[in-house]
């Protein structure tokens, strides 16, 4: 699982080379910032085998678009864009994914890759994302932004295009459905917890 937030500032003349091709630059860039890419199509694209091909799918995106990308502008929401719309790609089948998961999730669970990590630990972080997985893109993006990345509201609706009440509808009506999708622990006779806020 991708976890953490790790965000590294990424100067302009980085940046500025590797518009113009420098390889090194690129390598840079893209170590610099692969692990935020990867956190972020995690949650948002839910923990699918094709990860990998995502975010190689984001960086052919990036070395496509960065000759567009201003330098007033903050990197890190160009790159998030980036990284937005390639989920969003992802997600146009996610109904069928859905239902190829649920499928397996029918079938014997496979042994803990990790026997060290608390088994509760991952039924948790599996049962978080089965929640994420089943809201609509939009209500998981924001939800995702807001709790797991921590940005403000006025960051998101700067992110995604959107007025900054939209985003707190789009939270509401997303924490509302998380808390509904969420059934820890299970069989709880509650709902699920409170959404943090």
């Amino acid at each position: 699982m991708v976890t953490g937030k790790a965000t590294q500032p990424v100067p302009g003349e980085l940046i500025q080379l590797c518009r113009q091709g420098d390889r090194d630059a690129q390598l840079e860039l893209f170590e610099r910032t692969t692990q935020d890419v990867q956190r972020i199509l995690f949650r948002l694209a839910g923990p699918v085998a094709d990860l990998d091909d995502l975010v190689q799918e984001t960086y052919l995106a990036l070395w496509r678009a960065l000759p567009k990308f201003r330098a007033e502008a903050a990197f890190s929401s160009f790159l998030f864009g980036i990284c937005l719309r390639v989920a969003k790609k992802r997600a146009r089948g996610w109904a069928r994914w859905l239902k190829l998961r649920e499928r397996a999730e029918r079938e014997p669970a496979p042994p803990p890759l990790d026997p060290q990590r608390p088994i509760e630990q991952r039924e948790r972080a599996a049962a978080v994302q089965r929640a994420l997985d089943r809201l609509s893109f939009k209500q998981r993006s924001v939800l995702v932004l807001y709790e797991m990345e921590e940005l403000s509201g006025k960051e998101i609706a700067e992110r995604l295009g959107i007025p900054v009440k939209t985003v707190w509808t789009r939270l509401h009506a997303a924490r509302k459905a998380f808390r509904r999708m969420y059934p820890w622990p299970p069989n709880a006779n509650q709902t699920g917890p409170d959404a943090p806020g």
